[in-house]
């Protein structure tokens, strides 16, 4: 599941504009999402 979590980030923020801001904020978004979701396995 975390590797279809990290595949479908991955070609998300591919197909998105590449703004540099924005695409930081939304990897950072990304990445608070991958962490919950480890913490919910994990729980």
């Amino acid at each position: 599941m975390l590797n279809i979590s990290f595949l479908f980030y991955h070609d998300f923020f591919h197909y998105l504009p590449r703004f540099t801001i924005n695409n930081i904020l939304l990897q950072c978004i990304a990445i608070l999402f991958t962490y919950l979701a480890i913490y919910k396995y994990i729980a």
